[in-house]
């Protein structure tokens, strides 16, 4: 075989695993989670993506997660205050619901919302 028969065997091969690399990896989804509470009320979140300790976000704050999703993940909600105290789960995304690569969550008592493309507000219950 000649040396450019080769490359195009090689160029070939390479193409194929990188395709079946990112059919497994899923497509690329940005979800961004905001301490909504209140004031005063810290936030722990630790997701089934995460490895190590639990995420704290001070009132405003937010944490975001870069991942190639293929499926869905949970994260679990908990928080400590004045008014009210909550442990909770939600999935974060969900590929039958979440249509948008974007995904910005807002933390609130009564569950977590995000803002739906046509600007509207979008609310769900708590998983548990």
């Amino acid at each position: 075989m000649s040396s450019s028969g080769r490359s195009v065997s090689v160029v070939w091969v390479v193409m194929l695993i990188l395709s079946m690399v990112k059919n497994g990896m899923g497509e690329k989804v940005v979800v961004r989670a905001t301490n909504s509470l209140g004031e005063n009320v810290n936030l722990d979140i630790e997701c089934t993506v995460d490895e190590g300790p639990p995420i704290t976000l001070i009132p405003g704050t937010s944490h975001q997660w870069n991942y190639f999703f293929d499926k869905e993940f949970i994260c679990f909600f908990q928080w400590f205050g004045a008014q009210s105290s909550g442990y909770h789960s939600f999935d974060m995304f969900v590929k039958s619901r979440d249509k948008a690569s974007n995904l910005s969550w807002f933390i609130k008592p009564d569950g977590p919302c995000r803002v739906a493309p046509d600007g509207s507000s979008l609310c769900f219950r708590w998983k548990t």
